[in-house]
C-alpha cells in the first residue's frame, strides 16, 4: 500500500515540476507526503531529503510563520529521531512548537502529537524529568480534546514507562491501566495492547504482585502470538520475564519450559544466537532452577556453558563471569567441595569488587561465601572479616531482619563464641534469633541451630537458667521435624549432652543423668561404638555419679570414656599435631576426664596411676592454654601434696611454687585456691622443720579463709590447728595456745561436742603445749 502511495506521490511529483517547476507548492505539498511516507516506512534518510527540499520552498513562498513550514519541521524531528539524531529532533520539535503556538495557539491536537514525540526523544535519552513534563502537556491538551483517545493511550503509556524507570511503581501502574483501559475499548488483538500488558506485567512483577504479573504476561503473549505469529522474539522476552516469576514461585518445571521455549524462539531468528549474552542469561537462569531441583550434574553443565559464553562475548572481566563462577562456587560448597569453590568465589569477588565496589550486594554475597568456606575450614580469623563486609552492606541495603543479616550475624557470633567473646557472641546471636523468627518462624531448623548456640553460650556466661531455656527449646524444635536417620538423630542427642551440662551446673543431676542417658541412647543407635561422642557423653555420666558419691560407677565410665578418646587421638600429641587437626575441643575434653579420673585415683591412693594421668593432662592443659592455665594450677598443686605425702618435700615445693604463681596472676591475693595452697605449702615447711616459713604460710592461709568463709567457719580452724602446730615445734608455746583456743572457739561455736575427734585433738595438743610452757617458766 506504502509503496503505490510513493508511486502515486512521484509521478504527480514529476507532473507538478513539468507544469509549475521546482519553486510550486503542490511540488513541495508532494515532497512534504513523500517524507511522511518515508517516515511511516521508517527511512528517514530518503524522508529528510524529501522534506528539507519541501521546507525550503515552503518557506521561499509563504514565509518563516505558516502552518504547513510547522509541520514540515516537525515531520523533519520526526526523521531525525528515527535516524537516532536526538539532538537534532529536539530542536526541530521545539521549532515546530513554537511555530505553532505564534500561529495557532497551544492547545491544538497536532502541537499534542509533538510534544508526546519529544518526550519520546527525552525517553530515549534517559531524561526522566523533561520526558515526563512533555507527556504531561500533551496528556493535557489530549484530554481537553478527546476523553478516551488512542493518542491519550499512547501517552498514558509513556508515562507509565517514565515512572517504571524512575522506580515509582505505583504511579507507573496507574497510568498503564489507564491506558489499557483505553487500548481495550479501542482495540483489540493488537501489538499496542499486548505492550501495555507487557508493560503492566513488569510493574507488578516488581511489587511482587506474582498472580497478575503472570495474568498480564499471559495475555500479552497470547495477542503477540496472534499478530506476530507463534515465534516472535517479543514473545521470547515475555517468556523469559515469565519463567523468572514462575522461578521464584518455585515453579521449577513451569519455568524450564518457559525458559526452553525462549530459547527456541532466539535460536530461530538468530543463527549466531549461541553467542548472545540474553542467551547465556537464560542458560545460567536453567542452571539455577536445575541446582534447586536436585539435578546437579545439569545445574553446573548450564553454569559452565553460560560461563564460556560470558568470556567469548566480553571477555573474562565483566560481571556476568562473576555471576557465573558465583553459581558453578555454589554447587562445589553444598558437594563440600570446597577445594574447588574456593577460587571460583574469589576471582568472582575480585571482579565485583572492582566492578561494583566494596559496598554493593553482589560483593557481600561472594564475601559471605568465601567467609563460609574459610570457617569450615576453621580460619576464623581470615572469616572474621569477610563476614563483617558483607553484613554490613546486607544491614544497610536490606535492613535489620533481613534473612541475609541474620544468617551472617549467625556465623559472626559463631566466632565470638570460638574466640570467647562470649558478650559479642550472646549480641550477635540475639539479633539472629529476630532475623530467623521473623522470616522463618520459631519453629524451624534454622531458629532451632541459633538458640543452640545462644544456649551454649549462656552456659559459659554461667547462666544456666537461660541455657536451661535455650537448649530445651532447640531439642523441641529438632524432635519437632525429627525422622529416623542419623542426621536428625544426632543433633537431638549434642542438644541433650548440652542440656545436661547446664542442669549439672545447678547440681540438678538427676535430670542432668537423664538427659546424658537418652543421648548416649541416640549415640549408640547411630554412632560407632568407639565414637568420641560416645566418650564425652560417658565422660559427662561419670561426673554425675562422681557428684552422687558414687565413686565405682564413676571410675567405670571414666575408664570407658578413656579407652575411646585413646581409641580417635594420638596419645601425647604436640602443638603442631592438635592444630593441624582441628582437634582442640576433643583434646579439651579428654584433658578434663584425665584430670577426673586423675583425681579419683588421688583420692583412693592409687597415686601412680594418679601421677601418670596428672602428667597426661598437664600436658594438655600446657599446649591447649598456656603454661598459666588454672587447670594447671589444679594439677601442680595435687601432685605437690602427692610428691609431699611420699617425702619428696622438695620437688613437692617447687610444685607448689609455680601453682601459687598462677594462682595469683589469674586470681589474686584473697582466693580460697590460694589459701589452699599456702597451707600445701605450710605443711611441706613443717616436715621440712622450716617452722618459720611454715607459720608465714598458714597465717596468709588464716586471713585469706577469714575474708571468704568468715572468723568463725570450720575452714579457719583447720588452719588454726595447723598453725599451732608450727608455732609450737619453734617452741612458741603461748602462740600456739593462743591458735589453739580460738579453733576450739569455732567449735563450740559450730556445736561440735567435747568428744569430737577434732575437738579432742586439739585439746591433747593443747595440754603438751600448757605442760612445755610451764617446764620453762
Amino acid at each position: 500500500m506504502y509503496e503505490d502511495a510513493v508511486g502515486t506521490f512521484v509521478e504527480a511529483l514529476r507532473i507538478f515540476k513539468r507544469n509549475y517547476g521546482d519553486k510550486h507548492l503542490d511540488v513541495s505539498h508532494t515532497l512534504f507526503n513523500i517524507g511522511m511516507l518515508m517516515n511511516e516506512q521508517r527511512e528517514p534518510e530518503r524522508a529528510i531529503k524529501c522534506l528539507s527540499k519541501a521546507l525550503h520552498t515552503t518557506k521561499g513562498i509563504l514565509g518563516d510563520e505558516h502552518i504547513d513550514v510547522a509541520d514540515t519541521i516537525a515531520q523533519l524531528g520526526v526523521a531525525f529521531n528515527l535516524k537516532g539524531e536526538y539532538d537534532e529532533a529536539i530542536e526541530h520539535y521545539e521549532t515546530a512548537l513554537q511555530s505553532r503556538k505564534q500561529i495557532v495557539g497551544e492547545d491544538n491536537l497536532e502541537s499534542a502529537s509533538i510534544m508526546h514525540d519529544l518526550g519520546d526523544v527525552y525517553c530515549k535519552l534517559g531524561q526522566w524529568g523533561k520526558a515526563e513534563q512533555c507527556y504531561r502537556e500533551s496528556l493535557k491538551i489530549r484530554n481537553m480534546k478527546f476523553a478516551a483517545s488512542i493518542d491519550i493511550s499512547s501517552t498514558l503509556f509513556g508515562l507509565g514507562y517514565i515512572y517504571k524507570n524512575k522506580g515509582d511503581d505505583m504511579k507507573a501502574m496507574r497510568a498503564l491501566e489507564g491506558c489499557l483501559r483505553i487500548r481495550k475499548m479501542k482495540l483489540e488483538s493488537d501489538i499496542e495492547l499486548a505492550d501495555t500488558y507487557q508493560h503492566l506485567g513488569t510493574v507488578h512483577d516488581s511489587i511482587e504482585n506474582a498472580r497478575k504479573a503472570l495474568f498480564c504476561y499471559d495475555k500479552a503473549l497470547s495477542i503477540y502470538a496472534e499478530c506476530l505469529g507463534e515465534k516472535n522474539e517479543t514473545s521470547a522476552l515475555v517468556l523469559c520475564r515469565k519463567a523468572g516469576i514462575l522461578q521464584s514461585l518455585e515453579n521449577d518445571e513451569a519455568a524450564l519450559a518457559c525458559f526452553s521455549e525462549a530459547l527456541q524462539i532466539r535460536s530461530f531468528f538468530h543463527e549466531e544466537e549461541e553467542l548472545s549474552v540474553e542467551t547465556a542469561d537464560i542458560i545460567c537462569s536453567q542452571g539455577s532452577i536445575y541446582n534447586r531441583m536436585g539435578n546437579i550434574k545439569k545445574a553446573q553443565s548450564c553454569f559452565e556453558t553460560a560461563l564460556n559464553m560470558y568470556k567469548t562475548i566480553d571477555g573474562s572481566e565483566n560481571l556476568n563471569v562473576a555471576k557465573a563462577l558465583h553459581f558453578i562456587a555454589i554447587i562445589f560448597v553444598n558437594r563440600q567441595d570446597n577445594d574447588r569453590a574456593y577460587p571460583c568465589l574469589e576471582e568472582a569477588l575480585r571482579l565485583r569488587r572492582t566492578l561494583l565496589g566494596e559496598h554493593h550486594e553482589g560483593t557481600a554475597d561472594s564475601c559471605y561465601y568465601i567467609a563460609s568456606i574459610l570457617f569450615a575450614w576453621r580460619r576464623y580469623r581470615e572469616a572474621l572479616p569477610c563476614f563483617q563486609t558483607a553484613y554490613d552492606v546486607y544491614l544497610k541495603q536490606r535492613g535489620s531482619l533481613d534473612i541475609s543479616v541474620a544468617n551472617t550475624l549467625f556465623f559472626i557470633g559463631c566466632i565470638h563464641e570460638i574466640d570467647g567473646n562470649y558478650d559479642e557472641a550472646l549480641t550477635c546471636f540475639k539479633s539472629s534469633l529476630l532475623g530467623k523468627k521473623q522470616n522463618l518462624g520459631a519453629t524451624n531448623m534454622e531458629y532451632a541451630n541459633v538458640i543452640y548456640r545462644l544456649g551454649y553460650v549462656h552456659s559459659q556466661r554461667s547462666e544456666p537458667d537461660l541455657a536451661i531455656y535455650c537448649f530445651r527449646e532447640c531439642i523441641a524444635i529438632r524432635e519437632l521435624h525429627s525422622t529416623p536417620n542419623k542426621d536428625s538423630q544426632i543433633p537431638i542427642a549434642d542438644a541433650l549432652v548440652d542440656l545436661g551440662n547446664a542442669l549439672a551446673e545447678k547440681e540438678e543431676f538427676n535430670e542432668a543423668y537423664v538427659c546424658y542417658k537418652d543421648a548416649l541412647d541416640i549415640y549408640n543407635n547411630h554412632l560407632n561404638r568407639e565414637d568420641i561422642a560416645i566418650g564425652d557423653c560417658l565422660r559427662r555420666i561419670g561426673n554425675v555419679h562422681e557428684s552422687k558419691n558414687e565413686e565405682t560407677t564413676a571410675e567405670g565410665y571414666y575408664e570407658r570414656a578413656l579407652q575411646i578418646y585413646d581409641c580417635n587421638l594420638i596419645l601425647k600429641p604436640n602443638e603442631d599435631e592438635i592444630a593441624s587437626l582441628n582437634l582442640d575441643k576433643e583434646y579439651t575434653d579428654l584433658a578434663s576426664l584425665l584430670l577426673s579420673l586423675a583425681t579419683m585415683r588421688d583420692r583412693l591412693f592409687q597415686l601412680d596411676s594418679a601421677v601418670s594421668l596428672y602428667g597426661r593432662a598437664l600436658h594438655l592443659y600446657k599446649i591447649l592454654f598456656g603454661a598459666d592455665d588454672l587447670r594447671i594450677a589444679t594439677i601442680l598443686n595435687n601432685l605437690g601434696n602427692i610428691t609431699g605425702r611420699s617425702g619428696s618435700f622438695d620437688k613437692a615445693l617447687v610444685l607448689f611454687e609455680e601453682s601459687l604463681r598462677i594462682r595469683l596472676l589469674v586470681l589474686g591475693r584473697d582466693h580460697e585456691d590460694i589459701a589452699e595452697t599456702l597451707f600445701s605449702m605450710g605443711i611441706v615447711f613443717e616436715k621440712r622443720h622450716e617452722y618459720g616459713a611454715a607459720i608465714k604460710a598458714f597465717s596468709d592461709c588464716v586471713r585469706i579463709r577469714g575474708l571468704i568463709y568468715g572468723e568463725e567457719s570450720l575452714e579457719m580452724a583447720e588452719v588454726l590447728i595447723s598453725l599451732g602446730s608450727a608455732q609450737g615445734n619453734l617452741h612458741n608455746f603461748a602462740g600456739a595456745l593462743r591458735s589453739w583456743d580460738q579453733a576450739l572457739y569455732i567449735y563450740q561455736r559450730n556445736e561440735l561436742s567435747e568428744d569430737h575427734p577434732l575437738v579432742v585433738t586439739v585439746l591433747d595438743n593443747r595440754a603438751i603445749a600448757e605442760r612445755f610452757l610451764a617446764e620453762t617458766k
